[in-house]
């Protein structure tokens, strides 16, 4: 694989940039209700806030308050949980299961220098595939089982229901990059249309930090984008064109997008995926998240369209399979965890 600081910096740097410190917002009403050209409006603003920042919050997303309500608390119950009904659920090697605190540290980016693990604890659920799924049989990372909790049996639909309805989401937002990126609206369908998508639910307790520690270290996503509902506590902050890191702000019933690295591949790094990090919880209140993590067909080849390359933008990054690239994203937290146990 491409040297990654150098191929992330130069697509930075080749196509024309706005640099911004703000995050916009982008209603998606208009176009879920139908309304003529709401759909090229809304590419346009897609476009921008892609091409600049690399985020932007959904308000009318469609997505039920009750149901993120419901969702939020029952992971707000499950990591309230004993230490030992959790661990009981502990990720092996296929990174499905729970993390403790510090239990991990992310690094992936080309900005991270934190060496300490991280102050989160994380649960992590996947789309369900059958049994006799081909990927599954051969055991690759991130197929599933999901692990549920025995002294929970109504967190397990309540989750699924939050992924089902975030992936009917997900789905109304393909075509909008499609045209962002100047392709037909359905380019993406063959590519996503048996997804991997994962949820990793975190929660970042209060506890004192070392120096450059965090709750979660700089990162980009490994995905084409992330959903992110708003919860009550912040924390999240961003990294700009400029080099500086600034806090997402609070937005109540608004969901934060982000672009990942399929997504910066894809687009032959036109559109960014940028770099994040959650910082340490000082308290008093404890953070919950539920992010969203939607990714193309395990076996989709991503490479940079047609539509972003030419003389002026060769490409810039190797064409490679979803799910090789995941297995060498994974392995950066999965294999330090598994060391950690193992010692």
């Amino acid at each position: 694989m491409e040297d990654r600081t150098e191929v992330y910096l130069s697509a930075r740097r080749s196509w024309p940039r706005q640099p911004s410190n703000r995050i916009p917002v982008l209603d998606l009403g208009p176009y879920l209700a139908g309304e003529a050209e709401a759909g090229r409006s809304l590419s346009l603003a897609l476009r921008q806030a892609q091409q600049n920042i690399g985020f932007f919050f959904l308000s009318n997303h469609g997505l039920s308050a009750r149901l993120l309500e419901r969702t939020f608390g029952a992971l707000e119950d499950f990591f309230a949980l004993p230490a030992d009904s959790k661990l009981a659920l502990a990720a092996d090697e296929g990174f499905t299961g729970y993390i403790p605190v510090a239990g991990s540290l992310l690094r992936n980016s080309y900005v991270g220098t934190n060496t300490s693990p991280d102050l989160t604890e994380t649960i992590n659920f996947m789309r369900d595939f059958p049994p006799d799924n081909p990927y599954v049989l051969q055991c690759r990372r991130m197929m599933g089982p999901n692990k549920w909790p025995r002294e929970m049996p109504w967190l397990k639909p309540i989750v699924q229901q939050y992924m089902t309805e975030s992936i009917r989401l997900a789905y109304k937002l393909l075509p909008i990059y499609a045209m962002a990126l100047g392709a037909a609206p359905d380019y993406f369908d063959d590519k996503f249309d048996d997804p991997s998508v994962n949820c990793r639910a975190g929660h970042y307790p209060p506890l004192p930090a070392s120096v450059d520690q965090y709750g979660l270290g700089a990162h980009t996503d490994l995905g084409f984008f992330t959903l992110l509902p708003q919860s009550k506590v912040g924390g999240l902050e961003v990294q700009t064109l400029e080099g500086s890191w600034i806090g997402a702000p609070m937005m109540a019933g608004h969901i934060l997008v982000n672009g990942g690295d399929m997504l910066a591949r894809f687009s032959n790094g036109r559109f960014l995926a940028t770099p994040h990090r959650v910082l340490p919880n000082r308290g008093p209140e404890h953070r919950y998240s539920l992010p969203i993590f939607f990714q193309p067909n395990f076996s989709t080849l991503v490479a940079p369209m047609d539509s972003c390359t030419g003389i002026d933008h060769p490409p810039l990054f190797e064409p490679v399979r979803f799910g090789d690239y995941r297995e060498w994203y994974v392995s950066q937290v999965s294999d330090q965890y598994a060391s950690k146990r193992a010692g």
